[in-house]
């Protein structure tokens, strides 16, 4: 069976059919040409609507899709790399891309002094700088266009639960939670068994994306009318699938931060 996907990060290889053998290419749009000897295809919906041409998927293939799941509305800055990061051969991307960067930070480095600039980071009323209600409005809004385009519903998931359970652990990495709910329901979608199902999503112990994790702006304010709940104080390596304790976590970036009483944004 040839298998293709196009998208994102978020497209995973793992194959919830061990005993049938199924090529795997992942594409980009510069090379959709290879979709034309797909008998599968699984998409990524982005907010383009026209990713992939209807011309370039051969006649009786079978065509799936599911969205991206974006959380930038908890972390407004991220839209940039650290301006000092650098690509290695052992880490393309650099320590710091946009995904783990802070473009406030950045306007501040060579132009204030350390000290001071944290000082001012943490005084930083975000949900005022950053319009944060109308940011969560919009996210949610793009979240539902994706989803309705793959048949989906993760806009509500987050809409009710992204002020007590951690989802993300930076804006584009989902938790567990958020990965177990791509993958079940896309292999559902396929007409995968659940017992196939359950193979596939149990191989793994945490979602299937970087470790690293952003913790939440610390200033006590509010989005998308509501307060944050005391688990985006530092979110825990073990990447929970329930609201976390009230504990202070030492994962990935989270062990910078102080255990603060309430981190909303």
């Amino acid at each position: 069976m040839a298998f293709r996907a196009l998208g994102g990060c978020k497209i995973f290889g793992k194959d919830p059919r061990p005993n049938e053998t199924v090529v795997v290419i992942f594409v980009g749009d510069e090379a959709a040409e290879v979709l034309r000897e797909a008998d599968v295809v699984v998409e990524q919906m982005f907010d383009s609507r026209e990713q992939i041409r209807v011309s370039n998927v051969q006649q009786g293939a079978k065509w799936f899709r599911f969205p991206l799941v974006h959380g930038a509305f908890l972390w407004p800055y991220a839209t940039q790399a650290h301006v000092r990061n650098e690509s290695y051969p052992f880490l393309p991307g650099g320590p710091y891309p946009a995904e783990l960067g802070d473009s406030y930070l950045n306007r501040l480095i060579g132009h204030v002094p350390c000290e001071d600039a944290v000082a001012r980071y943490m005084e930083l009323d975000v949900a005022q700088h950053a319009h944060l209600d109308r940011l969560f409005e919009i996210s949610l809004e793009s979240q539902r266009g994706r989803d309705k385009i793959s048949g989906m519903d993760f806009a509500l998931l987050i809409e009710h639960n992204f002020r007590s359970v951690p989802l993300f652990t930076t804006r584009g990495h989902p938790t567990r939670l958020i990965f177990d709910r791509i993958a079940s329901t896309l292999f559902r979608n396929m007409d995968i068994s659940e017992d196939e199902i359950r193979l596939a999503t149990g191989s793994y112990v945490r979602s299937m994306f970087p470790w690293d994790e952003v913790p939440v702006h610390p200033s006590k304010r509010r989005v998308g009318k509501g307060a944050l709940g005391a688990c985006h104080r530092a979110r825990q390596r073990r990447d929970p699938v329930a609201p976390c304790p009230r504990g202070y976590g030492n994962g990935g970036h989270a062990s910078l931060c102080p255990p603060y009483e309430v981190a909303s944004v």
